[in-house]
């Protein structure tokens, strides 16, 4: 009977909250649906430019007009896909051409900062990358 009650119990313990799937989203659609992507957790496709001396964007073929300003996540648990995407962006310091990479990344989409005009995204894991 106790191996019985044992089981019923093990039956009616609420089930581990499943972590939420990431949204596949355009910037573009990210953009015109800001207020309630706010907080949400997001895989998208960019290019990511920078001189390396006055920040970074994010933009898409579709909307040019709109950047997106990209932090990345120091505390990310895939820290390891950071660090290899921040190696290639800075690459050699004698070349300082402006870099683009076309870039497929998962993120936290953090809303407009008043400060730069920008939406701002969290990047917590560079899933892939291309110099262009």
């Amino acid at each position: 009977m106790k191996a019985l009650v044992f089981i019923a119990g093990l039956l009616s313990a609420p089930m581990p909250a499943q972590a939420q799937p990431y949204l596949s989203v355009s910037l573009c659609d990210l953009h015109t649906q800001a207020q309630a992507m706010a907080g949400k957790e997001i895989t998208f496709s960019a290019l990511y430019e920078t001189d390396r001396r006055h920040g970074a964007a994010l933009t898409a073929a579709a909307c040019p007009d709109v950047q997106f300003a990209p932090y990345l996540d120091r505390d990310a648990p895939d820290k390891a896909s950071l660090d290899a995407f921040e190696a290639a962006v800075l690459g050699d310091p004698g070349d300082i051409s402006l870099r683009r990479f076309s870039i497929i990344a998962r993120a936290r989409y953090a809303g407009f900062s008043k400060t730069d005009g920008k939406d701002k995204i969290i990047i917590d894991k560079v899933i892939a990358y291309k110099r262009q």
